[in-house]
């Protein structure tokens, strides 16, 4: 126990630049990996923006008809996350340009199919308090395959998760492969 009093705060791994030796080492030993991993998941984001697009289309398309202004609010939802996909793509095209790059940018085919995936074919449901005459007229009745209840806080949260996540993986991808080809 007597040699437990020790400072340890100016051995060799505790200082910054010996912490920072440590983690670049362990980055380039997983460097590999981690790049056969991202080429993985950059095809999924690709894919994932393709099918929300379509979705999000096919929404509007069916909800022309039955609720205009429905139909308007999906449309500008739609323009704004196009916005963004416009913008996630170009840093795809980015990244694919990186020297060392082996994935695919090209969108796939979804495997999530189910009711509100991407890939599913949508079912609109107009809500009831939207529905001239409001919940007092039964006669309006819309078929829902997307689920009745309303978004999770949790769900929502998680969705917006992984939008930020889509971005932050292109950044360490670009980092992981530029530490990986300087060394």
């Amino acid at each position: 126990m007597g040699g437990s009093c020790r400072d340890i705060s100016q051995r060799p791994w505790a200082t910054p630049t010996g912490r920072l030796s440590m983690d670049t080492y362990f980055k380039m030993r997983r460097a590999r990996e981690e790049i056969q991993r991202l080429n993985i998941e950059i095809k999924r984001l690709a894919t994932y923006l393709h099918d929300e697009g379509r979705y999000l289309m096919e929404c509007e398309k069916q909800l022309q008809p039955l609720h205009p202004a429905l139909a308007h609010q999906v449309a500008l939802h739609h323009k704004v996350r196009g916005r963004f996909t416009a913008h996630h793509y170009r840093r795809l095209q980015e990244i694919s340009m990186l020297d060392g790059f082996t994935g695919s940018i090209t969108p796939g085919e979804s495997v999530e199919q189910g009711a509100g995936a991407s890939a599913s074919s949508p079912t609109v449901c107009i809500p009831m308090q939207l529905v001239p005459g409001g919940a007092s007229s039964p006669t309006v009745s819309i078929p829902m395959q997307l689920g009745d209840e309303e978004d999770a806080p949790e769900d929502l949260e998680e969705e917006e998760n992984a939008e930020v996540d889509g971005e932050e993986h292109a950044r360490i991808l670009e980092g992981i492969m530029q530490v990986a080809l300087d060394g």
